[in-house]
């Protein structure tokens, strides 16, 4: 893990058998944050109106043009639950820890990667260099054999990312995809989480934004 690995990528790491952090690797945020967007006051004030229909007493649950209901709340807060729960579970398995150990390091706390060697979240402080060495062991190489490194997504050339900043410039700033490019998270940095809910209930993110000055 290098540089931040809270909450969603965290729930990926815990499933390895070796757990790696730099000592300053953000760690842990075990937990899930869940809401949605209520634009009917924006919709009003261009002049839009919807009329929504709808069967069952939570088919409007995810609607864009309300709050939450008293019984969408409870089922919202049911689902975030058992996400969270989940997570605990996964965590406990993977650390060989139990549940109940786990929950009182989770419900959204983060750590250092020193921290998190220190209450076991983490095996190993150390970098890239260090995982590697790791893996050879596990598998049997010797230190000095030479292995091939396939990075992840593919990284991108200057040229490639620099007409894709262009392009989303002209877009609106609500997408689904995360995180927003730079130029837009530094011009509006309101919008940020505002994507967050447009499509699923839940997320398993930071619940803040870390801006190192």
């Amino acid at each position: 893990m290098s540089d931040v690995a809270g909450s969603g990528g965290y729930y990926i790491a815990m499933a390895a058998g070796t757990i790696v952090a730099e000592p300053g690797t953000i760690t842990g945020s075990i937990g899930v944050l869940g809401g949605k967007l209520n634009l009917k006051g924006l919709y009003n004030k261009i002049g839009l109106t919807k009329e929504v229909i709808t069967r069952g007493q939570n088919a409007n649950l995810y609607s864009d043009y309300g709050d939450f209901t008293p019984t969408e709340r409870e089922r919202l807060q049911k689902l975030l639950e058992t996400i969270y729960q989940d997570f605990v579970r996964k965590a406990a398995e993977g650390r060989d820890k139990t549940e109940a150990a786990i929950h009182e390091l989770a419900q959204g706390r983060i750590w250092t990667g020193k921290q998190a060697k220190e209450i076991g979240l983490v095996d190993e402080l150390g970098g890239l260099d260090t995982a590697l060495a790791i893996a050879k062991k596990q598998i049997a190489l010797d230190p000095t054999d030479e292995i091939d490194l396939i990075i992840l997504p593919k990284p991108k050339t200057f040229f490639e990312t620099l007409i894709e900043d262009m392009e989303m410039g002209i877009r609106l700033p609500i997408t689904p995809h995360l995180p927003l490019p730079t130029p837009i998270e530094h011009a509006l940095p309101s919008f940020y989480w505002l994507h967050l809910f447009t499509n699923e209930p839940a997320a398993t993110v930071m619940p803040f934004e870390i801006v190192i000055r």
